[in-house]
């Protein structure tokens, strides 16, 4: 398996969708506990006009996507962005989600982003411990403000500066 990372097209909508609703479906991983239309692709692209925005192939088939958007829209914290991906479960664990992160790294670093947010739910150990593996420490907890799946969850904020 030899995963290509390359920039998000709009032609990738139906996987990138695809993907998310899988989440919101089946993890903690997405919020949302309904699945989303295409508006929601429509307004990532429409979120990361300046920022970067890839999407994960193996043989051709979209497997994950990830991208960066600005973290507030204040001008004072243009150097700090939030983050967002998700690879599907049959590809996790094969280095995918390092090389989107590190090509959103490498772009975010051009637009003299240095500081890296995420936000994950209490209830996704997998992605706590790939942000922990990449570097990122804990910076705040804001306790059971989701339920999904009858399940409450904390919202775990991460950071990480480069």
């Amino acid at each position: 398996m030899n995963p290509v990372v390359r920039k998000a097209l709009k032609k990738d909508t139906r996987a990138i969708l695809d993907i998310y609703n899988y989440f919101i479906e089946n993890s903690y991983a997405a919020y949302s506990d309904t699945p989303n239309g295409k508006g929601y692709v429509k307004r990532v692209f429409e979120q990361t006009k300046r920022y970067p925005f890839y999407v994960a192939e193996v043989e051709g088939k979209v497997v994950g996507y990830g991208f960066a958007r600005p973290f507030n829209a204040l001008s004072s914290c243009r150097k700090s962005s939030l983050l967002t991906y998700f690879i599907l479960p049959e590809y996790t664990g094969k280095g995918i989600g390092g090389k989107i992160f590190d090509r959103i790294t490498d772009d975010l670093k051009r637009i003299e982003v240095d500081n890296l947010i995420v936000n994950i739910s209490s209830l996704n150990e997998q992605s706590l411990n790939f942000h922990r593996k990449m570097g990122f420490v804990e910076c705040g907890c804001f306790k059971c403000v989701g339920v999904k799946h009858s399940k409450n969850f904390d919202m775990i904020w991460m950071q990480k500066f480069v």
